[in-house]
């Protein structure tokens, strides 16, 4: 626990906080409170927002009582236990995209091939194509040879 001595305003509200009092202070303007050591370091920044009631009760912002340690190392444990499991699923996910990245790879790979042999067999089949179409085209010409010398 922490003493301070506080001057307070017709709220209640803390206007000024002091350590200790000097020589120069009147006791008389000055309220002595205690603060839990877990609440001094809040207390220390955000004093203006404390409110000293007419019992000496010091009451934290929004007349909220600040969490104890154990509260938050139970909201931490809670936090870190969320961030373990969300771990987790990131990794799975980030092994179950690299599978489907080699996939991809593989299926593209496949594609090409497959584009390739296609190309590779119309074209032979291009030349045959070809090569037919000149044989009827001598063959035509042999028959309109024959029809012409008779």
């Amino acid at each position: 626990m922490a003493q301070h001595y506080v001057q307070l305003n017709e709220q209640g509200y803390i206007t000024r906080k002091d350590e200790e009092l000097t020589k120069d202070d009147d006791p008389k303007q000055w309220r002595q409170i205690m603060i839990a050591t877990d609440a001094e370091i809040d207390f220390g920044v955000n004093y203006k927002h404390y409110r000293v009631d007419e019992n000496n009760i010091v009451h934290a912002p929004a007349n909220s009582d600040l969490p104890t340690v154990d509260q938050v190392n139970k909201q931490l444990a809670g936090a870190l236990d969320t961030i373990t499991k969300q771990t987790e699923v990131i990794e799975k996910q980030t092994v179950e995209l690299n599978n489907l990245q080699l996939m991809l790879g593989e299926a593209t790979k496949a594609q090409v091939e497959a584009g390739k042999l296609f190309d590779t067999k119309t074209a032979v089949y291009q030349n045959m194509f070809g090569d037919v179409t000149k044989q009827l085209v001598e063959i035509q010409t042999q028959l309109d040879a024959l029809k012409g010398g008779k």
